[in-house]
């Protein structure tokens, strides 16, 4: 999910974020990065990244249908048959 909002960001915007977390990168001697840093805390804020909800089995029930030709050969592609 990180990785998808990092990849819609433009070059520019993904240059101007690490310039932004190498500034906040202040690591001492008795410091390590860990999921409860600082560092991965601004990750969650920037990106507004929560916990993934877990689905429900047939919650998408109705939503999506084929049409009864959908087997049937294409117009656009009769002239390859």
């Amino acid at each position: 999910e990180f990785a998808e909002k990092i990849n819609q960001l433009s070059l520019e915007d993904q240059q101007w974020l690490l310039q932004q977390l190498i500034q906040k990168i202040n690591i001492s001697n008795d410091s390590d990065l860990n999921p409860s840093n600082s560092l991965t805390n601004e990750f969650k804020k920037t990106f507004n990244i929560t916990p993934a909800v877990k689905r429900k089995f047939g919650s998408a029930k109705g939503l999506i249908s084929m049409l009864p030709d959908f087997d049937e050969p294409l117009e656009d592609f009769k002239d390859y048959m």
